[in-house]
């Protein structure tokens, strides 16, 4: 983006920390009161219009006046504050929700480690994908597309589970209740 190298390496990021850790706050306080579906389709379409702002300053400011770079900037902030107030608090309270009671455990496990490693993977590729882009701004219309598919997926595949039981909500998935005649064995003597 043509800034200073102590930018880059220590300013940018530790602002980006803080960002992050300060939009977690409101994410955290809008999951019980607006809902899960709300803020995971709100924040796909918020993360993917920051990544536009990034696609678009970035190759605006390759041929414009290099201050152009800090509407990138903005962009990544404004990325930042949909993700950590929306997909970044969300899915952990979701995920832990959605499974029968009997398979919570082993499905709340293997949400986890599906998010933990699809975090590394997506840490491990971004730097070979842009390389492999030669540094251009295209990795994040690569983004910006997933980001869309994140929103039209909440947006037409998520139930809401806001003010709902844990019983309710298995409902909600297909689990049949505890007192539905089909799971109810009789026992003859």
């Amino acid at each position: 983006m043509g800034f200073a190298s102590a930018d880059t390496i220590i300013a940018f990021p530790l602002a980006n920390s803080f960002v992050n850790f300060l939009a977690t706050f409101p994410g955290m306080w809008a999951v019980d009161r607006f809902g899960r579906k709300p803020l995971l389709v709100w924040g796909g379409l918020g993360m993917a219009i920051g990544h536009a702002g990034v696609y678009i300053f970035l190759t605006l400011s390759k041929s414009g006046p290099q201050s152009l770079a800090w509407g990138a900037i903005i962009s990544v902030y404004i990325f930042l504050v949909c993700f950590a107030s929306t997909w970044g608090p969300v899915v952990w309270s979701y995920q832990a929700e959605i499974f029968p009671l009997r398979l919570r455990a082993r499905g709340t496990g293997i949400a986890t480690m599906t998010n933990w490693t699809w975090n590394a993977i997506i840490a491990y590729a971004f730097p070979q994908v842009f390389s492999a882009l030669n540094k251009e701004p295209t990795v994040y219309w690569i983004f910006f597309s997933f980001c869309m598919i994140m929103f039209g997926w909440a947006w037409a595949f998520v139930p809401e589970t806001k003010g709902k039981t844990l019983e309710e909500i298995s409902e909600v998935f297909g689990d049949k209740p505890a007192g539905d005649s089909e799971n109810v064995t009789v026992v003859k003597k």
